[in-house]
C-alpha cells in the first residue's frame, strides 16, 4: 500500500508500519476480502470480494513486470525497495497446502 501523498506520518515510520502488517498479511496466502475499491470509492459501496494477488509473470497477460512497473510509476513507490527491505519476512510453506493456490492451478 502506497503512503497516503500528504500524510502526517514520516516516510519511515510508515514503512515500519506497513511491513508490520505485511508479516500479518503474508500469512493469508495473498488472499484478503476487500470491503470496497479504495481507488474508486471513499466510503464503502459493494459486495465484499475474496482477493488474491498475482505472484507469477504468467498471471498478468501484458506481463507481471510491466504491470508492476508501471503500477509504481502512477503510484510513486518501489516495488524492488519493497522487496529489498521485507526479505526477512517468513513466507508460509505453501507446498503443506495444495488447495492454497487452487485459483491459479489449471485443471
Amino acid at each position: 500500500m502506497p503512503q497516503p501523498s500528504v500524510s502526517p506520518i514520516p516516510a519511515v515510520a510508515w514503512n515500519v508500519l506497513e511491513d508490520a502488517e505485511m508479516k500479518e498479511l503474508i500469512k493469508m496466502y495473498g488472499k484478503t476480502y476487500h470491503l470496497w475499491q479504495v481507488d474508486k470509492h471513499d466510503v464503502p459501496m459493494g459486495e465484499p470480494q475474496l482477493m488474491s494477488t498475482y505472484t507469477k509473470e504468467d498471471q498478468v497477460p501484458s506481463g507481471l513486470r510491466t504491470f508492476l512497473e508501471n503500477r509504481d510509476k502512477g503510484l510513486g513507490i518501489s516495488t524492488a525497495e519493497k522487496k529489498e527491505r521485507r526479505q526477512g519476512i517468513k513466507r508460509p510453506d505453501t507446498d503443506k497446502h495444495d488447495e492454497v493456490d487452487q485459483a491459479w492451478k489449471k485443471a
